[in-house]
């Protein structure tokens, strides 16, 4: 039987590399603060508004490659391109049960915004087929670092 599992790094064309978010670390009984009175049960967290961890079996897969590779050629801002160098940028995608990319937003900068903007335009073209629990579509966040880099 598999173990339910975070994402895990797609394969990617040469020009972008995809890597995903791990879920934060429980802090250890040593670390725990002292107990406190029990608080009122916290609204539940909408899981399509902020990143947060969704188990799985089968990762999402971006299904349309080519026109990604496209997007990276043509969002990439030619000045920047004359100027050389490399800019990746880590976008956070929330992809529904059926595959849909419904929000996305920048997890890391590259430190210019003209950049982290072309990186999400990039972000808006993928598709992905539904990552999967157990057989079962689930809608899952993963962060994917979108990089434009010279030749």
């Amino acid at each position: 039987m598999s173990r339910p599992r975070l994402a895990h790094p797609f394969a990617a064309a040469s020009t972008f590399a995809f890597a995903c978010a791990s879920m934060p670390q429980a802090p250890s009984p040593t670390d725990s603060p002292p107990a406190r009175p029990a608080a009122a049960p916290a609204e539940p967290i909408d899981p399509a508004q902020e990143p947060v961890y969704t188990p799985f079996t089968a990762p999402p897969q971006l299904v349309n490659r080519e026109e990604v590779r496209v997007s990276l050629e043509n969002n990439f801002p030619v000045a920047k391109r004359n100027q050389g160098g490399d800019w990746a940028t880590s976008v956070w995608l929330y992809i529904r049960d059926d595959g849909v990319v419904e929000r996305i937003r920048i997890n890391e900068s590259s430190g210019d915004p003209v950049m982290d903007e072309a990186a999400l335009r990039v972000a808006r073209v993928m598709r992905f087929s539904p990552a999967e629990n157990r057989g079962e579509p689930v809608p899952v966040w993963v962060s994917i670092p979108v990089t434009f880099r010279t030749r």
